[in-house]
């Protein structure tokens, strides 16, 4: 009986587990849920997200890949509406081309506590043409609210078997349970990618699949009589089936200093080595990243589109024409293509509408404008060649793939190193790339169909020069002036973040900036001469850094200027700390003390690093009574350091941050 019991429960729970994962199983119970039983702070949560990739006989297109993906998710709030929105790329190369289509894709709701259920209908679903490579397929579900719970299926078939999409078990909200199923064909060979740190069980077995082929013949019979004769034949193979799985996988969390947190989430990929059918030689595809450059370098929307001329040289010419030095001519090829050409605003390694196009209408995506500059930049006599990348938003590659890169910028050999160009930003300088392009490693690209890595983390040391002169009143205000000069990478992001502002933007935004100061006479220089730092000059009138109790002025030197805060509040790190760039930021501050007053208190000199000046903060004062003065120096001498110094590097931030804190006090006399 006892058994028979224990039979029974285990029955039951296994189905209701298997209802729980399947789509149009929603209940009352999910729809009342208010809030993630684990994570209470969660704005959505994911109750179960499944995957199933299968490499499928098709008789019209022979092999393909088919992907299956289901959804459930549940909204708890505003914050989470967002998760009703949801967009796949799909990828088209000449005459081969993903198909996508979405079923199953419901709003549940609980009204008057019966459950609604609202379908998406095709004024919900969208396309958006990103070029002639990349097509995006959106949904926005339907009549989505806090406490909704959504659902979706979409399935997307692709002919190109060398490149299965990933998954990611790991996202910005909780998931319940997360499934992928990858099964393929004796005939290909897979080598599987892991990332992140949790523990994915995975499972393979092995089963023999029947395919029974449609074959069509035709046979004359007769005079100017064809027909078509239709039979039926079968082939049996093995099918590898990987499964992997995992149960209540945490939300990742944004932290401070990660240029793309996919990198780090758990997650699988897999790429293909080899194809082997029977009776037929191994076909090797690519399996070094040296292999992967030649096969883009030869395609006719790379290599192809360098080749070609007799359209720019006329144009080229006028541009460098009295430039005799290299460097000359180089920064003169560049800012024509700065000046002249806009950027839509779509990456991508293949001319979209072809060089040609693009010089007479101007506007192209990244590999369109990148491109033309090394081919008007070889024109100038210059040692130019395409450098590949994989930008911040796409993430670190992880095994040789073509699809790896969806970036291209230019890089220059000139006095023995590579100089970097990345012309979509009027803003950007040699080796000053933006942001989106700085991630780790390139692949410079040449003529013969060679390659080479290319460090693309900034060597140069960006700098934040502040010269801040205030006087203190005995009502608690500062009276005060500063002037800035920045440099590299610190200038770029000045100007790239305010290049387009007016005058009365630009000093509203910069007093929010300063923690709601008061600004006159502000003066920005050299925004548009590129070659120089930014300066920026201003008058303040700060009340909001200063306390006056009794007879007493309490005052952080830094005033605006100081952290508040430590970046670092997580209690522990899985991810590396990436610094956006090496920078050195120093601080002279002249702070004179009013009639009145004498100095009660001055924190002490001090001087913080960490690991051997990777990081250092030195902080040092001096007065003669009727004044204070400052100097401050704060460097960062690294691109990126591991997780294993996390918890010395929050020491060090709130070291830096409490130092930055400490108060003058001044006593009336």
């Amino acid at each position: 009986m006892k058994k028979i019991l224990l039979l029974t429960m285990f029955i039951m729970f296994n189905t209701s587990f298997a209802q729980e994962y399947k789509l149009g199983k929603v209940t009352i119970e999910e729809l009342k849920e208010t809030e993630h039983k684990i994570e209470k702070e969660a704005t959505a949560c994911k109750i179960f997200s499944k995957s199933k990739t299968s490499i499928v006989y098709n008789d019209e297109k022979g092999f393909e890949l088919v992907t299956e993906v289901e959804n459930k998710i549940k909204i708890y709030k505003t914050e989470g509406l967002k998760y009703a929105d949801f967009a796949v790329n799909i990828r088209n190369q000449n005459s081969d081309k993903e198909t996508i289509s979405f079923s199953e894709a419901n709003t549940y709701n609980l009204v008057n506590n019966k459950i609604e259920k609202t379908k998406l209908k095709s004024d919900g679903e969208f396309i958006e043409k990103v070029n002639k490579f990349y097509t995006l397929k959106k949904i926005a579900m339907p009549n989505v609210k806090v406490g909704s719970v959504i659902e979706y299926k979409y399935t997307l078939k692709s002919p190109f078997l060398s490149a299965p999409n990933a998954w990611e078990f790991q996202e910005l909200i909780p998931v319940n349970f997360s499934q992928y199923q990858f099964s393929y064909p004796e005939y290909y060979s897979y080598n599987p990618f892991y990332k992140g740190e949790l523990n994915v069980k995975t499972t393979k077995r092995s089963e023999s699949k029947t395919v029974t082929r449609l074959n069509k013949e035709r046979v004359e019979t007769g005079r100017h009589r064809v027909e078509t004769n239709f039979s039926e034949s079968k082939f049996t193979y093995n099918e590898q089936i990987i499964n992997y799985e995992i149960f209540n996988v945490p939300s990742v969390k944004e932290e401070f200093y990660v240029k793309n947190i996919s990198n780090y989430v758990t997650g699988i990929s897999h790429e293909l080595v080899a194809v082997k059918y029977p009776n037929e030689t191994i076909k090797l595809f690519s399996s070094t990243w040296e292999e992967v450059a030649k096969t883009i370098n030869s395609s006719a929307d790379f290599g192809g589109e360098l080749n070609k001329k007799g359209y720019y040289e006329e144009q080229i010419n006028t541009v460098v024409s009295g430039k005799t030095s290299s460097e000359d001519k180089l920064n003169a090829v560049y800012d024509y293509v700065k000046n002249t050409y806009k950027w839509n605003g779509y990456y991508g390694i293949w001319s979209d509408e072809g060089l040609r196009s693009i010089y007479k209408n101007k506007t192209g995506n990244v590999a369109d404008i990148n491109l033309s500059l090394v081919a008007f930049l070889r024109h100038a006599g210059l040692n130019a060649h395409p450098v590949l990348i994989s930008s911040v938003s796409n993430g670190i590659p992880t095994f040789p793939s073509i699809n790896a890169f969806n970036y291209v910028i230019a890089g220059v050999e000139l006095n023995g190193k590579t100089i970097l160009l990345d012309a979509t930003d009027k803003y950007a300088v040699p080796n000053v790339l933006p942001a989106r392009a700085i991630n780790w490693i390139g692949r410079i690209i040449y003529q013969n169909g060679g390659s080479q890595e290319v460090d693309l983390e900034p060597s140069t040391i960006s700098k934040d020069n502040v010269i801040l002169s205030y006087s203190i009143t005995t009502d608690g205000k500062a009276l005060g002036s500063l002037k800035r000069q920045l440099t590299d990478h610190n200038a770029y992001s000045y100007r790239n973040k305010y290049g387009q502002s007016t005058k009365e933007a630009l000093v509203e935004n910069r007093e929010n900036h300063f923690k709601n100061i008061e600004i006159e006479n502000y003066i920005s220089e050299n925004m548009n001469a590129l070659n120089l730092p930014v300066i920026e000059s201003f008058d303040f009138v700060d009340d909001k850094h200063i306390e006056v109790i009794g007879n007493k002025i309490y005052f952080s030197p830094l005033l605006f200027l100081g952290s508040e805060s430590n970046p670092f509040k997580s209690e522990n790190r899985a991810f590396p700390i990436e610094f956006p760039f090496p920078s050195s930021d120093r601080y002279a501050v002249a702070i004179a003390i009013p009639d009145g007053y004498e100095i009660e208190f001055i924190p002490e000199s001090e001087s913080l690093s960490f690991n051997d000046n990777l990081l250092a903060h030195k902080y040092i004062f001096k007065s003669d009574g009727k004044s204070v003065k400052l100097m401050l120096q704060d460097e960062v001498n690294v691109s990126i350091l591991s997780a294993d110094n996390y918890q010395n590097l929050k020491e060090y931030f709130q070291k830096k941050v409490e130092k930055q804190s400490d108060k003058i006090i001044l006593k009336k006399k």
